[in-house]
């Protein structure tokens, strides 16, 4: 059995839900939910620009691309991926490498 690193991203019950609900509404901010592939998404946009994250950390950048910011977005990863490639074995096969700043902006294009 392999661990799932986004377990610990998974809170079937939050006892803050309700304030946490109320301060989002109360301020005008938004929320998404993200799924596996939102996640993977992400690692794969943050490891090509150079930031190594886990799935925890990179569910901010997750949430960003699903929303579809346009402009200026700042998102906080707040977890490292220092011992996520132990738990992530199909990792490595999903990135795609980027030779030159051309095939990089070609690619950052089909993300959407």
């Amino acid at each position: 059995m392999q661990a799932d690193p986004r377990r610990g991203v998974v809170v079937p019950v939050s006892e803050r839900k309700d304030d946490a609900v109320k301060t989002v509404k109360s301020t005008g901010g938004n929320g998404w939910v993200v799924d596996d592939e939102g996640v993977y998404r992400a690692l794969e946009l943050l490891t090509l620009n150079g930031v190594y994250a886990s799935p925890t950390g990179a569910v901010g950048v997750a949430g960003a691309l699903k929303a579809e910011h346009k402009g200026d977005v700042v998102c906080v990863v707040t977890d490292s991926g220092l011992k996520s490639n132990l738990m992530l074995p199909d990792f490595k096969k999903r990135l795609t490498r980027v030779p030159d700043d051309a095939a990089l902006e070609r690619f950052m294009e089909r993300l959407g």
